[in-house]
């Protein structure tokens, strides 16, 4: 199976696909893959592009878009004082009355991200697809090699990123 064609379907999270494989038995001879969406998964897609359409509000995004902005806003510096504005010596200790003050650092407690609501973080996605493929292979009686297996997971997580339904990794506390 291509990578290529595995790719095109843009597979999402939860839909349905098939795999064929084809070949006459002869060890000469190449197999054949084929790779498609279930049609439930495709009435699914075209029953979410249509609601897209629908729901298309130019002007309610604009307003959402004017919000993030203003919350990602970074305060404006204030202008330096006079007192702020002169050079700062600092004065190195001469061993007799030991070192000068060091600043001590501070301790800033990092938010963790926050998951954007609708989307997966990666690491769930990365099982759920893995046992997934794991799991479908191993009903339908297939057997693949290591590195086939690794290439459908990797397509599926690639693709599921590049359509923005993955988020941040959710870390263990």
């Amino acid at each position: 199976m291509s990578r290529r064609r595995s790719t095109l379907l843009e597979l999402k999270p939860g839909e349905s696909f098939s795999i064929c494989k084809q070949w006459d038995g002869n060890p000469r001879h190449l197999a054949e893959w084929s790779i498609w969406l279930a049609p439930q998964a495709e009435k699914l897609r075209a029953a979410a592009e249509k609601d897209a359409i629908s729901d298309f509000d130019l002007e309610e995004q604009l307003r959402l878009s004017i919000e993030q902005a203003k919350a990602r806003a970074i305060p404006q510096r204030k202008p330096p004082t006079p007192e702020r504005s002169q050079p700062q010596t600092i004065t190195r200790g001469t061993g007799t009355h030991g070192p000068a003050p060091q600043p001590q650092p501070v301790a800033v407690a990092a938010a963790p991200p926050k998951a954007v609501a609708g989307k997966i973080p990666y690491n769930i996605a990365f099982r759920e697809i893995l046992q997934f493929v794991t799991s479908e292979l191993k009903a339908s009686g297939e057997q693949w090699n290591d590195q086939a297996k690794q290439d459908l997971v990797s397509t599926a997580f690639i693709a599921a990123g590049k359509a923005g339904y993955l988020a941040m990794w959710e870390r263990d506390k």
